[in-house]
């Protein structure tokens, strides 16, 4: 992990009320991080940090192929959380992909009552990969799984796809590549089925040269990517993105390019202005819902010449507290838990799956909600 190659940004939602003339409540908050090179330690690693009261917050894995995590101290009292690292093949031939190793450890652990971790797909090299699940605090939670992965991968194809499974009451929690070709996986709670609303899902393939237009057209019309969609800096010609319908009325597009000469290798460019952005709306009474999207290309007719674009959806919800975001990029594990240990004293928190491949980090501070963290100590454990 050195510098900034990509960053995934996701959404949670946060708000705390202060009573007066009392004390606010100060809830004791620290951050852990680990690195781990072989995914077999994934697993006891992740449950050794649980047992001390710690819960995963974000998860992503460096070029490299070590996996990076970061863990958020949960109050005291609080139930232990139990995770499982699964690996296996990934989905690539249509009509195998309820048959594939990875589907099937996720569904037998999904009958145990574990959910797939946001995000947490960590690809290998071929078709194999390690997935994330944690242990659902609802005794009764029961989920079942499905992976489809079309021999022709068009947008017609994936919503064809996701169509029948929407019917059967799955909805979309990921997309990406194993290395052979795109796969979507869906999931379903089978103890209380949810009615999923057929074709609020769309899959669009987005021009990089045109991404923040394309988005615009989205956003307008009342779609937001979808959070299973991660944050990639990808430099292509082309992006895939699933969408889902939003009911808000009120959605915001927030976009900053940077354009920065190939022999500069600065992929960070633009971070710090894109964050003021977010700020500046966020000030307005914009938060941030859905996983901005960051590409980098080359600058059409120039080929010396790269443009990283950076673009973010907001909702305003009127009597919302104002909220603040800092980005953390550029940093070694050790460097990255000492400052976000440094930000939460100052009342901010992970935003959840936000961790990019190269240790970066979003964190969001709710004005109402008063946070104290003692500084910890980071790294691999």
């Amino acid at each position: 992990m050195r510098t900034l190659a990509s960053a995934l940004i996701s959404a949670c939602a946060l708000a705390v009320g202060l009573s007066a003339p009392a004390q606010v409540p100060v809830q004791q908050l620290t951050y852990r991080g680990f690195s781990v090179v072989r995914q077999a330690d994934l697993e006891p690693t992740l449950n050794r940090y649980s047992a001390g009261g710690y819960r995963l917050v974000a998860i992503a894995a460096e070029p490299g192929g070590n996996v990076l995590a970061v863990m958020e101290q949960l109050p005291p009292q609080s139930p232990v959380r139990e995770y499982r690292a699964l690996f296996g093949g990934w989905a690539h031939l249509r009509g195998l992909h309820n048959e594939i190793p990875i589907v099937l450890q996720m569904n037998e652990a999904g009958a145990q009552g574990y959910r797939f971790f946001p995000a947490s797909v960590v690809f290998e090299s071929g078709a194999a990969a390690a997935v994330v699940m944690e242990k659902d605090l609802d005794p009764a939670a029961r989920y079942a799984y499905r992976v489809f992965s079309p021999q022709f991968e068009t947008a017609h194809r994936f919503e064809h796809d996701a169509l029948q499974g929407e019917a059967e009451g799955f909805h979309v929690v990921f997309h990406g590549s194993a290395g052979r070709g795109p796969s979507t996986l869906m999931e379903k709670r089978t103890d209380s089925p949810v009615s999923v609303d057929p074709g609020s899902n769309r899959f669009r393939t987005l021009p990089a040269k045109d991404i923040s237009r394309k988005l615009q057209e989205q956003v307008n019309e009342g779609y937001v990517p979808m959070r299973s969609s991660v944050w990639l800096d990808i430099n292509t010609i082309q992006h895939a993105l699933w969408f889902q319908k939003s009911r808000a009325a009120d959605l915001r597009l927030v976009n900053y390019e940077a354009e920065f000469h190939q022999r500069e290798a600065n992929p960070d460019s633009g971070a710090g202005e894109f964050v003021q952005k977010l700020n500046e709306a966020a000030a307005q009474g914009y938060r941030i819902v859905a996983p901005p999207v960051r590409i980098s290309y080359v600058k059409p007719a120039f080929r010396v010449h790269w443009i990283a674009s950076f673009n973010g959806v907001m909702l305003r919800s009127p009597g919302a507290p104002p909220v603040t975001y800092r980005y953390l990029v550029g940093l070694s594990l050790p460097e990255l838990v000492s400052q976000m240990n440094d930000a939460a004293a100052e009342g901010f928190r992970v935003v959840p799956d936000s961790l990019g491949h190269d240790g970066s980090i979003l964190l969001e501070r709710v004005q109402a909600e008063r946070v104290q963290a003692a500084v910890s100590g980071g790294g691999a454990p």
